[in-house]
């Protein structure tokens, strides 16, 4: 950067300039820092949470009263315990123990509602993953 300040101002004068030009770029830092930590903060602070206050399954979205009977007979009570043990899981226990006949869209519900989605939100791959 020196170099570069040489081509355009006297010798004498570079290293000054030089000197001054850091001080500004690491005094805009130590300024900008906190402030950006604050606002990163913030945002976080806004996504946080989505869950909280969601304490029954059809509070979630895909999850109508008949998903939410499934969810229950196969034993998954909360929305805490849905992500716990996983879509696929739940999935399997509500084939076994609540509905034989569960197809591919409750799956891509469980999957939309663990996501905080609606199902036909998920991603190409996502959807994928669940068929495969």
């Amino acid at each position: 950067m020196l170099s570069l300040l040489r081509d355009h101002v006297s010798d004498a004068a570079a290293p000054f300039i030089f000197v001054i030009l850091f001080l500004v770029i690491v005094g805009a830092a130590l300024w900008l820092t906190p402030r950006l930590a604050k606002w990163l903060d913030k945002k976080e602070a806004g996504h946080k949470g989505y869950y909280d206050g969601m304490e029954r399954l059809t509070d979630l979205p895909n999850i109508g009263p008949k998903l939410a009977e499934n969810l229950e007979k196969a034993g998954i009570k909360t929305p805490d315990r849905l992500r716990e043990l996983g879509v696929e899981e739940v999935f399997l226990r509500i084939r076994a123990q609540a509905d034989a006949a569960a197809c591919l869209h409750q799956l891509e519900a469980l999957a939309g509602a663990a996501e905080g989605v609606h199902k036909r939100l998920l991603s190409p791959e996502r959807k994928a993953e669940l068929k495969a």
